[in-house]
């Protein structure tokens, strides 16, 4: 009998329809993300690449922002505009480029009759609940952090929206209102203070997925010395694959080393890998030193920690019955959560 899928605790995105066909393909990200890197890996691979527009967000503040709102009410980052589609979920953005725009790789793989396989490999990674991996893992309170952060400014956007009321207010409210119960439940489940019990149980089911994953590829890679999993050039499970190794590479080198270890396949592709323009455009590039602190500066993201880390805080008091709609929809997260109610009474205290 087949485990059940845990949910995951990044919303889950979609693709939806368009009056008008948009004048470029335009994506936006925040670069060190793991769904950014689904997103802009996957574009740099696929045909429409040339004439792609990628914009730099800050996943803390610019992504609660009235108009990003508008565009991808989940908030979440990639969001991708093209033809006449809106798509804020990278698996489906992977699938309309790998159907409408492929590349090399993906082109490769489907003349090969492996096209399926490409896209049943990425729906595999895309089980994996990166963001449980990442906070889950990060020390010295930076989750906890982050997401006081993010709820501050979700909150702020909120009072904005209710003291302009623009004509589609009632719809902005309702996505902040589900946005702060959803922040506040990744908050409790990554949070360094949680039941320890619990959020090792968490942390071994996110590894039984990485391991299968690595199993996967690992029996793909055995005895190749060139090409890549599916095709003699990157495809988009490449760099669904490679998005992962590019976090380990980037925050836990000591788990890339068990990785390469484990699985010494995966290591001499990973080195082929980024030896290829495709990965140091679409992947690496993005997450140099200096880039990073560009995009941190740039975008306000060094500000807000440097107010936070001050104790300038910038929360902003909301009438009662927002108040009580945040309450009952955090409450309703939490259960779909699996989280007890004398935590999820906590829970409600800190995001409000």
């Amino acid at each position: 009998m087949a485990q059940a899928v845990p949910k995951k605790l990044l919303a889950t995105g979609g693709i939806r329809t368009v009056d008008e066909n948009t004048d470029c393909v335009r994506l936006f990200i925040f670069p060190p993300s793991f769904n950014s890197a689904k997103g802009v890996g996957c574009l740099r691979i696929s045909s429409a690449w040339e004439d792609a527009e990628v914009t730099e967000i800050n996943i803390s503040s610019q992504n609660y922002a009235p108009d990003y709102c508008r565009l991808n009410p989940n908030m979440t980052v990639p969001t991708f505009e093209v033809d006449d589609k809106i798509i804020t979920d990278s698996l489906e953005c992977t699938k309309y480029l790998f159907d409408k725009y492929p590349g090399k790789g993906d082109e490769q793989a489907k003349a090969s009759g492996k096209g399926q396989e490409v896209l049943e490999f990425c729906t595999l990674v895309s089980v994996w609940d990166e963001y449980m991996f990442t906070y889950g893992n990060m020390k010295d309170g930076m989750g906890d952090m982050t997401n006081e952060i993010r709820l501050l400014n979700i909150r702020n956007y909120l009072k904005e929206v209710l003291d302009e009321s623009p004509e589609d207010r009632d719809t902005l409210v309702t996505a902040y209102v589900e946005k702060i119960a959803r922040v506040t439940v990744m908050m409790k489940k990554t949070a360094n203070n949680r039941d320890a019990e619990q959020k090792a149980k968490d942390l071994e089911e996110n590894k039984r997925v990485f391991i299968s994953i690595f199993a996967k590829a690992e029996g793909l890679l055995k005895g190749k010395d060139q090409g890549f999993l599916f095709s003699a050039n990157v495809s988009s499970a490449d760099i669904y694959l490679l998005a992962i190794l590019r976090i380990l590479y980037l925050l836990y080198p000591d788990k890339l080393e068990e990785v390469n270890e484990e699985y010494p396949s995966v290591k001499s592709y990973w080195e082929r890998a980024l030896a290829t323009v495709e990965v140091q455009e679409g992947l690496i590039s993005w997450v140099k030193k200096p880039h990073i602190a560009y995009v941190a500066f740039s975008t306000g993201l060094v500000s807000d920690v440097v107010k936070y880390k001050l104790g300038l805080k910038w929360d902003v008091e909301l009438p009662a019955d927002i108040e009580a709609r945040l309450g009952e929809a955090i409450r309703e997260e939490m259960v779909s959560f699996g989280i007890e109610e004398e935590e999820e009474e906590e829970s409600t205290e800190n995001a409000c």
